[in-house]
């Protein structure tokens, strides 16, 4: 099965979906997709649904992967993946994160709306003092 990409304009951020067969070549293409589709539109916020992808057939596919969200989305724009909890090893969000990305891969969508959200460094302080 191919690895479809559909987008949807959400409330302040992109959100994208992929579902299919995990390869680097097609992951890779849609990774460089998405983050253009992204300028394109103006945003400085992304969560992508990989929760239909299959799992990478090889461990190295992973590292490709986090060199790809690196390359194609910079320091610019903050990315968060949703994937399924039992296939999630950090392995890419290390390497993308290594590379100087804005980018976190979690099992849900709470989480990831959470971590993208525009809040400022000073506000958590705060919100942590307060506690």
């Amino acid at each position: 099965m191919a690895l479809a990409l559909t987008f949807n304009d959400a409330d302040g951020y992109l959100l994208a979906r992929l579902e299919g067969e995990w390869t680097p070549s097609a992951l890779s293409e849609r990774i460089r997709c998405i983050a253009s589709t992204a300028q394109e539109r103006g945003y400085e916020r992304v969560l992508v649904d990989i929760r239909e992808m299959s799992a990478p057939a090889r461990g190295f596919y992973r590292y490709i992967a986090g060199e790809d969200v690196a390359k194609y989305f910079g320091t610019s724009v903050s990315v968060a993946a949703v994937y399924r909890a039992e296939l999630i090893d950090k392995f890419v969000e290390n390497v993308a994160v290594n590379r100087g990305a804005r980018f976190i891969v979690v099992p849900s969508f709470e989480e990831a709306l959470d971590w993208l959200e525009p809040e400022t460094a000073l506000d958590r302080l705060g919100r942590c003092a307060t506690i």
